[in-house]
């Protein structure tokens, strides 16, 4: 995902990586969605959900500069949000709140960016939508073979503006 000073935003795939997408996914255009950030003072660009049951143990590389988040707790999901706000604008959580935190704020002339991190339960209906995505899944990748800890993320957009990845383990 790239979110450009001038409000324009796109999410797909690197220049990089397009010509081997292409291949792979068979998909023609390395940008999936492009869109205009709306005028609103504070814009949450997307948020990010990965259950605590896709989660895997891999070797991490210490040596670079990661922020690595606590993971959920054991039938929760980590939500990952990116919020835009206009410049004077910003993201608070009030010090009582269990579960969330401030990760990263980039501030820039025009707008601050502001990722945030909490635990959530899914209720009935998220469940079941995991439940039902992580079956589809499945049975698209039975017959692949991908290295331990693939990733696959299913993003949905909406209309409001509402924007939302679900990262589920390939495995």
């Amino acid at each position: 995902m790239s979110l450009h000073k001038d409000g324009k935003c796109q999410f797909g795939f690197t220049a990089e990586f397009a010509r081997e997408a292409e291949q792979r996914f068979e998909v023609k255009q390395r940008h999936l969605e492009l869109w205009t950030l709306p005028e609103d003072n504070i814009v949450r660009t997307v948020q990010i959900l990965v259950p605590a049951s896709e989660l895997r143990d891999i070797k991490i590389d210490k040596s670079k500069d990661i922020t690595w988040l606590t993971a959920p707790p054991k039938g929760a999901i980590g939500t990952i949000s990116v919020f835009i706000c206009k410049s004077g604008e910003t993201i608070t959580i009030p010090c009582d709140a269990e579960n969330q935190w401030i990760v990263s704020v980039l501030d820039t002339p025009l707008r601050q960016a502001v990722i945030t991190y909490a635990f959530t339960y899914p209720d009935n209906s998220l469940t079941q939508l995991i439940t039902y995505e992580k079956g589809r899944l499945t049975s698209l990748t039975k017959d692949k073979c991908f290295p331990h800890g693939t990733r696959a993320t299913l993003w949905d957009s909406r209309k409001d503006h509402n924007r939302h990845v679900l990262e589920l383990a390939c495995d």
